[in-house]
């Protein structure tokens, strides 16, 4: 038991020595209120990539039959006016960081991507689309961003049906129904070394010898994370005028999204990792000592993290832009903003539509 109450004592202590200007407290309230602002964000994000210029692409038995490939990449950001305070609390100089202010202004950027593809319906005026989007495991990010790790999957088919059609009146315009699914991970190692604390403490066996013990830390990676399946109420407006086809619309996202911020890094004591067991153990000394802690048990088994489910994670949303239409080629920029979140985004998509 002593040996855990050391290693509580010396867990506080790596902690609190990361947060070099800072306390604990103030290191937890910061990475917590990320994980606050990140968590809403996913529904919004989750909504790009079945979004087409046209708000009905025609019907998949007409001579030619309607239907559509491509690709689209987009972004949406994570509002971070709490960056500066987290930062200093963390003994980071953000002055120092190239274009600090506008990611502070802007958001921090969330990407998002996928193939996607929209078949035209039969007899009545609806057309379906689907979207699959991840990061082949081939893929090295490291080769062009050292230090950084990123995993990404998003999925989401959405059925929309036609109430005006452009050939009978004078714009498409649609209402639509999609389920969308999103997840994510970010790994950044941060340029501090591995940590190691010496220490002596009394034998369990005999308390008159003092026996030499070293709790380590691995190199702590700062790690993101997010998940969210929602549900999408749309309608959508367009209208074909000579080699462009502007659209506009609004979306109602219903989700259940959730985050995790924090540090990872494995502990050992004495060479041994700390196991899942020996963390609960720990959990209830810091209890048992008055001591706040910081996070889960399941946390601290793989660093400092925070996780954030959130209740409320209906949005709404407006978005527009236009299409380049050239042949059977499809140019489409596309702005979006989230009247909850407040926060925007917008996306470029390049298909093939007959």
């Amino acid at each position: 038991m002593k040996r855990f109450l050391i290693l509580a004592v010396c867990l506080i202590l790596s902690l609190a020595a990361f947060a070099q200007e800072g306390s604990l407290q103030e290191v937890t309230d910061g990475l917590n209120e990320f994980t606050q602002a990140l968590a809403p964000v996913m529904p919004l994000n989750s909504t790009i990539g079945t979004t087409w210029s046209d708000a009905y692409i025609g019907q998949l038995l007409d001579i030619p039959p309607h239907f559509g490939v491509g690709a689209t990449a987009g972004i949406t950001f994570v509002p971070s006016s709490f960056l500066p305070t987290l930062l200093t609390t963390m003994g980071v100089d953000s002055s120092a960081i190239p274009g600090f202010d506008t990611l502070v202004s802007l958001g921090v950027p969330m990407p998002a991507a996928a193939a996607n593809a929209r078949i035209g319906g039969f007899i009545l005026p609806f057309d379906i689309g689907i979207k699959v989007g991840t990061l082949p495991p081939q893929v090295d990010l490291t080769t062009m961003i050292p230090n950084f790790d990123f995993s990404y999957m998003l999925v989401g088919a959405d059925i929309r049906y036609a109430l005006l059609q452009e050939k009978k009146n004078l714009v498409d315009l649609s209402v639509g129904l999609g389920l969308n699914y999103l997840s994510g991970e970010i790994g950044v190692s941060m340029d501090i070394p591995a940590v190691a604390y010496d220490f002596q403490a009394p034998s369990e066996a005999d308390p008159s010898v003092m026996v030499p013990h070293t709790l380590g830390m691995t190199t702590p990676r700062l790690h993101m994370a997010w998940q969210a399946v929602s549900v999408d109420l749309s309608a959508q407006v367009s209208k074909r005028i000579l080699f462009f086809t502007p659209y506009a619309g609004v979306g109602l996202t219903i989700g259940k999204p959730s985050a995790e911020t924090g540090l990872k890094s494995s502990l050992t004591l004495d060479g041994a990792p700390v196991t899942a067991a020996e963390v609960e153990e720990l959990m209830a000394l810091f209890a048992a000592a008055g001591l706040p802690a910081p996070v889960s048990a399941e946390s601290l088994t793989e660093g400092y993290v925070f996780t954030t489910e959130v209740t409320k994670g209906t949005d709404m949303r407006a978005y527009g832009g236009f299409s380049l239409d050239i042949l059977m080629v499809r140019l489409d920029l596309n702005a979006l903003y989230s009247f909850i979140g407040k926060n925007w985004g917008g996306s470029l998509g390049l298909r093939v539509q007959f």
